[in-house]
């Protein structure tokens, strides 16, 4: 979850999933051109990896664990050997729906491992690395075999990793607010494209990006979030708590 806490004890959470969501539109939406690469195979596969990345959330997100500060944890607190079940279960369930949206979800989810906390040397984490890594050799051997899905090579995959990267990037600035200074440093690179990323201090919940990587004159979209009391068990919320907001990208 993404949590942004308040001055009193409330926050607002916005689920993985909601990000995830916002994930894919953002995929759904790019725009190659003369300054922007666009994803050279298999693009509706592509956007629905980038749609489903989160998906292992589903469970963990509907009955998650509160953090100390009585709110569910924020996924940049969690250590990571407690994503375990979250990225085994987003795999599998991607893969459910094509082999390499499967293998999309789970070499996104091994970046974010390898990127962990210093400290995080839980043993199932080396464990999870080995066995993930193994899969992903295995995975990327046959798909790259397999005469319908031509022009996959281990470069197109390093692209569409990257534009998964990026475009998860994106969403994740958005959904935790332009407030907070980004804690992941400058967008990541896609196909030599190097974005620029900067709240617009004119315009609440609004970005700019340039070079401009999306079609029409700007990127509109409706945040879903929750209000959430400290110590409340976030299965108890009621819908009247759900609130609802624009979110905003727009040419640098």
């Amino acid at each position: 979850m993404i949590v942004r806490p308040s001055a009193d004890d409330t926050a607002l959470i916005i689920t993985q999933l909601h990000h995830s969501y916002m994930t894919g539109a953002l995929a759904q939406a790019w725009k190659s051109g003369p300054d922007v690469p666009g994803i050279a195979a298999h693009q509706e596969l592509v956007v629905q990896a980038a749609l489903l990345h989160d998906i292992g959330w589903l469970d963990w997100e509907s009955q998650p664990d509160l953090a100390p500060n009585g709110h569910p944890f924020d996924f940049l607190d969690m250590p990571k050997h407690h994503h375990l079940s979250i990225w085994k279960n987003g795999f599998e369930d991607a893969f459910q729906v094509h082999p390499l949206i499967g293998l999309l979800v789970l070499r996104h989810n091994l970046t974010l491992a390898g990127s962990g906390s210093p400290g995080d040397d839980h043993p199932q984490l080396a464990a999870f690395f080995q066995e993930c890594e193994h899969l992903n050799a295995q995975l990327e051997a046959q798909l790259t075999g397999d005469s319908g899905l031509s022009s996959l090579n281990p470069e197109s995959l390093r692209d569409m990793n990257a534009f998964i990267l990026l475009t998860d990037y994106i969403s994740l600035r958005m959904c935790m607010g332009p407030e907070k200074e980004s804690p992941f440093g400058p967008p990541p690179a896609f196909r030599g494209l190097q974005l620029q990323m900067e709240p617009d201090p004119s315009q609440p919940e609004t970005f700019r990006i340039g070079p401009w990587p999306f079609e029409g004159d700007r990127f509109v979209w409706e945040a879903h979030a929750w209000q959430h009391r400290a110590k409340l068990p976030f299965a108890e919320l009621q819908p009247e708590r759900q609130v609802s907001f624009r979110m905003e990208l727009r040419p640098a």
